[in-house]
């Protein structure tokens, strides 16, 4: 089978079906970063929203680095006093934004115990920024849980990332096997110049036949 024969159409297809991919990513604040915290013996606020709103007073709020935590991880703040006191905490930070309509999406890494196994970052992604992000200052308001007052921990630890479309389609930097003539066409892996996701088997076709098997992430992939 002759390979080169079949590679100009192959590319094209793939090269439409990533247009824009991968967008570029910021972090708008890093996991360990300090929050304003308050125990939950009572609520903030009187049980309304108010103390999640950016002009609430919090200045006589506590503060620590994250992880906010007892019985689980390391590092951090200590709250030595939860455990059979009370179950709720909650977290206010600001973070800033110098140009919020550049972003299209938003991901909110969290790490925390209780109902929930430490160590494994659960990602929420949340969408439509455009619609609650505003230039400059912002805030992010997180309330915690703790499945009973007796439970053995507690943690909460918090990352957020920014991405902003990325207009420029992923290049292709390598074949393998390289374009020419081949007396058995079992895989090709396809290199890009950077990282794609969104990919599936039959995003390459051969012959008119699409791939029916996929392996590989970040810039490598290969299609049986």
């Amino acid at each position: 089978m002759k390979l080169k024969s079949i590679t100009a159409a192959t590319l094209l297809f793939l090269a439409g079906a990533w247009l824009a991919s991968e967008a570029n990513a910021d972090t708008l604040f890093e996991s360990g970063a300090k929050w304003s915290y308050y125990k939950g013996n009572d609520h903030p606020s009187g049980g309304d929203l108010e103390w999640a709103e950016p002009d609430f007073d919090d200045s006589d709020w506590p503060s620590g680095a994250s992880p906010i935590r007892y019985g689980d991880g390391n590092g951090g703040t200590v709250i030595g006093d939860m455990r059979n006191t009370y179950s709720t905490m909650f977290f206010r930070r600001t973070f800033t934004v110098p140009n919020p309509a550049q972003i299209s999406a938003l991901d909110l890494l969290v790490d925390y115990d209780d109902s929930h196994e430490s160590g494994n970052v659960e990602t929420f992604a949340l969408a439509n920024p455009g619609q609650y992000l505003v230039d400059g200052k912002n805030l992010i308001a997180i309330m915690g849980f703790n499945i009973n007052l007796t439970s053995s921990d507690f943690m909460m630890d918090a990352e957020l990332r920014s991405y902003r479309p990325d207009k420029s389609p992923p290049k292709v930097v390598s074949l393998n096997p390289p374009p020419g003539n081949v007396s058995l066409l079992r895989e090709i892996t396809v290199r890009f110049d950077e990282q794609v996701t969104g990919v599936d088997a039959d995003d390459l076709w051969l012959n008119g036949d699409p791939a029916v098997q996929l392996r590989g992430g970040n810039k490598s992939w290969t299609f049986t």
